[in-house]
């Protein structure tokens, strides 16, 4: 082919590669955040899904943002929102009417329910560091701490649900211990995190605090996670900012 035959090729490959470009740009700066949410390829937290690339999805989400200004990314708050209405609606489509009929959630007869609620609250529980630990655990590997939950999280299910289902085997009253019963999802959020303590303590105090009376895994005495630890002969200290223990 003579010089300029293959010069005039190249040119208008280049001018249609050039003029693809430019429509196909136009129609994705068309496309707003919340179109792209509509159609499924925007997750709930903002990000591109499905077939797109990591690259892409950052790249091209974030220039949409900057472009149209019509979607914030959610924050932390907002997930813990989403999670928890989730709960709610769960608790009142199928929970409190399991009750209602004459259901239990402190017995074997519970449907799974209480676990199946932890089970969704784990994004709340994420959110909680750890902000208490024992002499002992401090003293091992970090690998060899497990986080313990001071008030157990079924009995932060039943507060949340109905304070009333409380387990008899450890338990001589059954009013609210923060607030509950739950009757809304920021009420589940507010009752989730006045009780939610977390600590450090080794597999051995693990064993003796789930072994320090009856149901004593899954509940407190009177919901009160610290007689528990004394009764298991647990002893759990502060934590200061910098991750040393705070003792009295």
């Amino acid at each position: 082919m003579p010089t300029w035959e293959a010069s005039g090729f190249r040119g208008c490959l280049h001018f249609w590669h050039y003029f693809f470009l430019l429509r196909l740009s136009a129609f994705v700066l068309r496309r707003s955040p919340v179109q792209y949410a509509q159609t499924g390829e925007l997750d709930s937290y903002g990000n591109l899904s499905g077939h797109h690339s990591k690259e892409k999805t950052e790249g091209e989400f974030h220039r949409l943002i900057r472009q149209t200004g019509s979607m914030q990314i959610p924050s932390d708050d907002d997930a813990r929102l989403r999670i928890a209405e989730e709960a709610f609606d769960f608790i009142e489509r199928e929970v409190r009417p399991f009750l209602a009929a004459g259901g239990r959630l402190w017995s074997k007869g519970s449907r799974g329910y209480p676990s199946k609620i932890r089970q969704m609250f784990l994004g709340l529980d994420k959110a909680h560091g750890v902000t208490f630990a024992t002499r002992d655990a401090m003293l091992v590997d970090s690998s060899q701490r497990q986080i313990e939950h001071v008030v157990p999280v079924k009995r932060i299910v039943i507060e949340i649900v109905d304070p009333g289902q409380a387990d008899p085997r450890s338990n001589s009253r059954f009013d609210a211990l923060a607030g509950g019963p739950a009757m809304s999802p920021k009420d589940l959020i507010s009752v989730f995190d006045r009780l939610l303590v977390k600590c450090w303590v080794t597999a051995d105090e693990h064993d003796r605090l789930n072994r320090a009376g009856r149901s004593m895994q899954w509940d407190a005495p009177d919901g009160d996670g610290w007689t528990r630890y004394r009764l298991a002969g647990v002893t759990a200290y502060r934590l200061t900012a910098s991750g040393d223990l705070l003792r009295d």
